[in-house]
């Protein structure tokens, strides 16, 4: 029961990340724009993930997220050098 429950919150949390759609990211043009939740999908090296505006700082670069990590925040642009990612709109 408690596992169902579980699940269905983490199926809700999901859908609420994609309710203004995601880019997908698979090459290392720069992608920009105004996403909340970046999701990798393999493996994925970003070499200038963007700007945390809540922060007010820039995420450090060459930073790796392995696949199936969500990076939460508020990103204006982000850059791949290797994997490929989900980011999704806010």
């Amino acid at each position: 029961m408690i596992n169902t429950l579980i699940a269905r919150v983490v199926d809700l949390i999901s859908l609420a990340h994609a309710r203004k759609g995601f880019e997908y990211i698979a090459d290392t043009a720069a992608h920009e724009g105004s996403f909340h939740v970046i999701e990798a999908i393999t493996d994925a090296t970003f070499t200038v993930p963007g700007t945390v505006s809540a922060a007010g700082d820039n995420l450090p670069n060459a930073l790796i997220l392995t696949a199936g990590s969500r990076l939460y925040g508020n990103f204006s642009a982000i850059k791949l050098a290797s994997g490929t990612a989900l980011a999704y709109h806010s």
